[in-house]
């Protein structure tokens, strides 16, 4: 199979560790960006808990490295599409990533996602303990199984901890308006499958809280789709 030629063509690179607690942590995460962006609290957390020095964090698009690197030194980012199709950048992704002992993979996110995993790291020959949630999202939001996932392996982190929050870097408010409110919350309406989108409905009744609290919004959007949702959505705010 495509894992033991792999295993055969890569464990000449290995050499033996002693696993320990110096050894540092590999978060996998997999999906698309909007799936990440919404655990950074979570990394936030495990950063906070572990030291940004012993985490590594594995992430599918290469426009999540910066973001990644808020939380960990090291990232490794793999993707799906060349690790299936181009086996000579499978192996070399895979060599760099067990070049390093880690004592565990923390994996967020829906366990659908393992069969990106099986492409970009399931045949991880450093890693002494795989931990990942096994339930199915059904109507739960998925943010809050991987919260309660993580108190579960540890318990000093409590999920309040772990909710996200996020401000855009003044350093990218370039193509933003200067009389940017000085409250605002960022809401991306796009989504990489039409069923993921909220209703515009649902999106005026958020927005109308938010005002009701003070914040105003900036929107995020790639296409005339999201600029004709966005004009549905704005037609309803009161």
């Amino acid at each position: 199979s495509q894992l033991e030629q792999d295993h055969r063509m890569l464990s000449k690179y290995f050499i033996p560790h002693l696993s320990g607690e110096e050894n540092p942590i590999l978060i996998e995460i997999y999906g698309n960006i909007g799936d990440v962006l919404l655990k950074g609290g979570i990394l936030k957390a495990l950063s906070g808990k572990f030291g940004r020095s012993h985490i590594a964090i594995l992430v599918e698009n290469e426009a999540l490295t910066e973001f990644a690197k808020l939380y960990a030194e090291e990232v490794y980012t793999g993707n799906k599409d060349m690790a299936s199709s181009q086996p000579v950048w499978r192996r070399r992704f895979l060599k760099r990533i067990n070049e390093k002992y880690y004592k565990m993979s923390i994996i967020l996110g829906d366990i659908r996602l393992h069969a990106t995993r099986r492409f970009l790291n399931r045949k991880n020959l450093n890693v002494v303990r795989v931990m990942y949630h096994t339930i199915l999202p059904g109507k739960e939001y998925l943010l809050d199984l991987d919260m309660r996932f993580i108190s579960r392996c540890f318990p000093d982190i409590p999920c309040e901890e772990m909710v996200p929050r996020f401000c855009i870097p003044q350093s990218r408010l370039a193509c933003v308006p200067p009389d940017l409110p000085s409250r605002y919350v960022v809401i991306h309406m796009g989504a990489s499958n039409p069923m993921r989108r909220y209703r515009a409905d649902q999106f005026a009744i958020i927005i109308n809280r938010l005002h009701e609290q003070g914040y105003d919004t900036v929107w995020l959007g790639s296409d005339p789709y999201d600029e004709a949702f966005y004009d549905e959505t704005v037609s309803q705010v009161v």
